[in-house]
């Protein structure tokens, strides 16, 4: 990616494509927001959802003054239930902006601002207690609020069967357990 001193890859390791989603050029005042929407009726064959996502914000500023949070430019992930709603016990909202994003990284953009971009991040979500339901995935990119500065982001989502691989070998006491990406921490 160019606005990263192309440090960030535009496709994750173990894929063949990516989604970009916004843009690194403002073509319009006021912001700009473009948005992405998946739905998938939900079964055994795709209840762990993973997203992967990087996203790329320029920092807004006026008058040498960085934008309020509110204005930055921003990335969201929001999943929706047939009705429209977000699900709140599915974890499912992800919003950042330049100024709040998790592991943080700076550089310069092509036209030489300051852009804060995040490297791939897995989210997973379990969708087993929406089964036989249609569940929407909404990504949105959005330019800063006061027009100027972009914002946009790398997607990659993967739906499969929710399970953990297991390699144990008769007799043996110690068994390897391989969960799926994107959770924040496992119980055994």
């Amino acid at each position: 990616d160019d606005c990263t001193d192309h440090k960030l890859q535009i496709i994750p390791t173990g894929h063949k494509h990516s989604a970009r989603l916004g843009s690194y050029k403002v073509y319009s005042p006021n912001g700009r927001d473009q948005s992405l929407e998946y739905t998938l009726k939900v079964d055994p064959t795709n209840e762990l959802l993973t997203i992967k996502f990087a996203a790329v914000l320029e920092i807004g500023y006026s008058n040498n003054k960085p934008h309020s949070e509110p204005e930055q430019p921003r990335f969201t992930i929001t999943l929706l239930d047939e009705a429209g709603k977000s699900i709140p016990e599915l974890c499912s909202s992800f919003d950042e902006t330049a100024l709040s994003l998790d592991k943080v990284q700076h550089s310069t953009s092509t036209d030489g601002q300051p852009v804060a971009w995040r490297d791939w991040k897995a989210v997973s979500a379990n969708l087993k207690k929406k089964e036989g339901q249609n569940v929407t995935i909404r990504f949105t990119t959005m330019d800063c609020t006061p027009g100027g500065h972009f914002g946009y982001a790398y997607i990659v989502v993967d739906a499969q069967p929710l399970y953990i691989t297991t390699k144990y070998c008769n007799g043996n006491d110690d068994a390897v357990l391989t969960a799926p990406d994107g959770f924040a921490s496992y119980t055994w």
